[in-house]
């Protein structure tokens, strides 16, 4: 597969597609996403039930051997297939949002230690050492 070009748009989401400004409603400024942006540009619009799926991961890319049309069920499977988001259900360590080992874990659950000194020992929240305690997270760790 070829090299990604990344989009030179300057607004970005929390996930990391860019935006490129499409002009004003009502005063407001309309922006599409710069992947959907280059396929119609290349390709004229997108038939309804579609989206713009990026064959390689990287969400700023906007080179057309990268993208390529699906529904949005294709989408969440390649979400899952690759690993990505919630929907693959990784547990512990295999999670790379982990903050904990499970040794971790054993230590918060079983600790005389307060929520507050365990939270600052693992530079994380009360709420989350909480969480862990009571079963909420973790809860494959026996």
């Amino acid at each position: 597969m070829s090299d990604c070009i990344p989009s030179s748009a300057s607004k970005t989401d929390r996930k990391g597609y860019k935006y490129v400004y499409v002009g004003k409603k009502d005063g407001k400024s309309i922006y599409k996403s710069a992947h959907r942006d280059a396929w119609e540009k290349k390709h004229g619009p997108i038939p309804d039930g579609l989206q713009v799926r990026h064959k390689c991961d990287n969400p700023p890319c906007i080179n057309d051997d990268h993208l390529e049309l699906g529904t949005h069920q294709q989408n969440m499977q390649d979400k899952a297939d690759r690993g990505r988001g919630r929907t693959n259900n990784r547990q512990g360590k295999a999670n790379q949002n982990a903050k904990f080992t499970e040794d971790q874990v054993r230590y918060i659950r079983t600790s005389p230690e307060t929520a507050a000194a365990l939270a600052r020992r693992y530079g994380t929240t009360r709420s989350a050492v909480s969480r862990i305690r009571t079963g909420k997270r973790w809860a494959h760790v026996a």
